[in-house]
């Protein structure tokens, strides 16, 4: 009985002081947001009563001066408070760029700067930042800016009419304006903006031509050209043999891109076309149903001018009247006839016979182009003079210069 009770006191202070050990021990340290345990502490998980562990501050904090990185373990098993022995570490000023200004709340770890260019002024750098970093420096280099400039735009087939000379810095203005025969494709009038771009995009300039005059059982007799037709050029058409024209013979490129009047048709022809001819008239064998094969005119001119050529003509089997005579004036210059040539302008204005008529005045200037293939050879351009003759009461009229030649 007396073995039995001494075994259970011992048992019980073996148990008390074992529940008294584990009671006065600290677990492990509290975690603080800006510090880490020092190595050697943080593998432990008990700490005795009176056991001091120490910390290091988290990286973009650094030490504040004075305080204390340690904590203790206190006999109730708890651990002693903290002081705020880190602070963020600072970076200091990121520094200013030249033509901009910068952004931010701080200036210490973890924080980010953000740079803008002055109006007028565009970012050049990548990147228009700067973060604070653990080390205390600023990550990237200081952004710069440089003056909006857009690039001088190249128009082919332009001309500027508006912001002839550059630098073209913010809100320069230019526009611009096709060259003859080609089409503007989009605005004429653009502005550089805050990026260095034109805004709108630069228009463009495409070739504006009619479509080729073709016309079926007909071919373009006069005018012709291989590189398109611009606004105001103009072609004469004639019917093959056989065939009759049912329009006009001379049409126009609008600024439509069309043709006007509007392209004629060749028909089958059992007539000859209505015979034209300009400061004259039919004198006999007028018909107002049409003129059959074989069929014949005679014709005169009208006061004050002369005939050159038949006066007689007669429709060919061809449908196609036989060579037709012109009238030219009686006081004036003979009609240019110009082989592999023609007139183009009379008194500096466009010039068609089959409109205009022959008759060439004194005073009268004419321009001369050779067809193409052709070489003019003399003077392009020729006046109309009247010249006494060596009795002094009639005169003659003649081209000065001579009629250039086409070869």
């Amino acid at each position: 009985m007396e073995k039995t009770c001494l075994s259970s006191v011992l048992w019980l202070i073996l148990l008390y002081s074992f529940i008294s050990a584990v009671h006065c021990d600290c677990g492990q340290p509290q975690n603080i947001p800006y510090a880490i345990l020092k190595p050697e502490f943080a593998v432990k998980m008990h700490f005795a009563v009176g056991s001091t562990v120490k910390y290091d501050c988290q990286p973009g904090f650094i030490r504040t001066p004075g305080s204390k990185n340690y904590i203790t373990c206190y006999k109730d098993s708890s651990w002693s408070s903290y002081d705020e022995f880190c602070q963020l570490r600072s970076c200091g000023y990121p520094g200013d760029i030249e033509n901009g200004y910068l952004e931010t709340e701080s200036f210490f770890f973890g924080s980010k700067v953000t740079f803008h260019c002055n109006l007028g002024f565009n970012m050049v750098s990548k990147r228009n930042s700067r973060e604070c970093q653990a080390d205390g420096t600023w990550s990237n280099t200081l952004p710069s800016c440089e003056e909006v400039n857009c690039e001088p735009p190249e128009i082919p087939h332009s001309r500027k009419m508006l912001g002839f000379v550059g630098p073209y810095t913010l809100n320069s203005v230019m526009r611009f304006e096709c060259n003859k025969g080609f089409a503007m494709e989009g605005t004429d009038t653009i502005v550089c903006n805050i990026h260095s771009e034109w805004d709108p995009s630069p228009p463009e300039c495409i070739g504006a031509f009619c479509p080729e005059p073709k016309l079926l059982n007909g071919k373009v007799k006069r005018g012709k050209k291989t590189d398109g037709y611009s606004v105001g050029n103009s072609v004469t058409l004639e019917c093959d043999l056989n065939y009759k024209l049912n329009g006009e013979s001379k049409v126009t490129c609008g600024e439509d891109f069309q043709w006007y009047p509007h392209l004629p048709t060749c028909e089958l022809g059992t007539f000859c076309p209505e015979p034209k001819l300009i400061n004259g008239k039919i004198i006999q064998g007028k018909k107002t149903y049409g003129y059959y094969e074989c069929d014949s005119i005679t014709v005169a001119c009208n006061s004050g001018y002369k005939l050159n050529g038949e006066k007689r003509v007669k429709c060919q089997g061809d449908f196609q009247w036989s060579e037709f005579p012109i009238c030219e004036l009686k006081k004036g210059c003979r009609s240019p006839q110009i082989a592999n040539g023609h007139i183009t302008q009379k008194n500096g204005i466009r010039y068609d016979p089959e409109i205009d008529g022959h008759g060439f005045s004194t005073s009268d200037e004419v321009e001369i182009v050779c067809d193409k293939g052709y070489r003019l050879q003399g003077s392009s351009q020729s006046t109309c003079i009247e010249k006494r003759t060596w009795y002094y009461f009639d005169f003659n009229y003649l081209w000065s210069p001579e009629l250039p030649t086409c070869i």
